[in-house]
């Protein structure tokens, strides 16, 4: 979903809260408590109002003790579709094309 220039993903928006939830639940916390420690809007993240940075994710892991990945661990999101992706050639690969130059027009 395109919201203006930005592009607002809702299933990751939701997923996003439920992790800010669970983690202020398994210790107890308030909205209100977080926000005083983090200094984020954590009410509007909440109820998807508003996405997180990745630096204000880093805030609430840095508060919680745990690392990005830690944050995003439980979630398999977007789901692999084990689809085949183009690999561009590697650089010595390019070294060895040799090219035609006599194929080469140049016009005045």
């Amino acid at each position: 979903k395109k919201i203006g220039k930005k592009y607002l993903d809702p299933v990751l928006a939701e997923m996003i809260a439920q992790r800010i939830q669970q983690l202020r639940d398994e210790y107890g916390h308030t909205q209100e408590f977080l926000i005083d420690r983090v200094k984020l809007d954590i009410n509007r993240y909440e109820i998807c109002d508003r996405l997180p940075t990745l630096m204000s994710l880093r805030k609430i892991c840095e508060f919680y003790d745990i690392t990005l990945s830690d944050f995003f661990l439980s979630m398999n999101y977007p789901p692999k579709k084990n689809k085949v992706i183009e690999r561009m050639p590697k650089k010595d690969e390019f070294e060895n094309v040799k090219y035609d130059l006599s194929l080469i027009h140049i016009s005045e």
